[in-house]
């Protein structure tokens, strides 16, 4: 997991207001899934959920600020987005999720098994993709 307080502290002390803006706003995040309603343990499988939907946000506002002609705004977010992204580990790929599925699924999967197994290849594959998940499960359907 990030140590999000040292990031803070490293891009302060490079002058980096960018990114210490940006390690600010996901450290409010992180403060608030912690400590929301229903709270879910914080591991890594959260964090990067919760960094990518920080950038899903960023890139909407993005199309906004351009349909509204507003490069200036964009361009900030656009920088923002450039900092999140380099928080994410790299993701599993394709041929990833296929080795995982003939590695512990060599005869296949049932149609009524789908469900679990997408839910256990992304607890196991942090960051998975889930639509990438499914449609490489429906291909070893039995």
């Amino acid at each position: 997991m990030i140590d999000i307080n040292k990031k803070i502290m490293e891009a302060m002390k490079a002058h980096d207001k960018v990114a210490s803006e940006t390690y600010k706003l996901l450290k409010a995040k992180i403060l608030e899934y912690k400590t929301s309603k229903n709270a879910k343990p914080y591991d890594d499988v959260a964090e990067i959920t919760l960094i990518k939907k920080m950038i899903d946000d960023r890139q909407n506002s993005i199309r906004i600020y351009l349909d509204n002609n507003r490069a200036d705004l964009a361009d900030a977010e656009k920088a923002q987005v450039e900092v999140l992204e380099k928080l994410l580990p790299s993701l599993p790929t394709e041929e990833d999720v296929k080795n995982y599925l003939s590695e512990h699924y060599p005869n296949g999967v049932e149609k009524k098994q789908m469900g679990i197994v997408i839910k256990e290849i992304k607890g196991n594959l942090v960051g998975a993709d889930g639509k990438l998940v499914s449609e490489c499960v429906k291909s070893v359907l039995v």
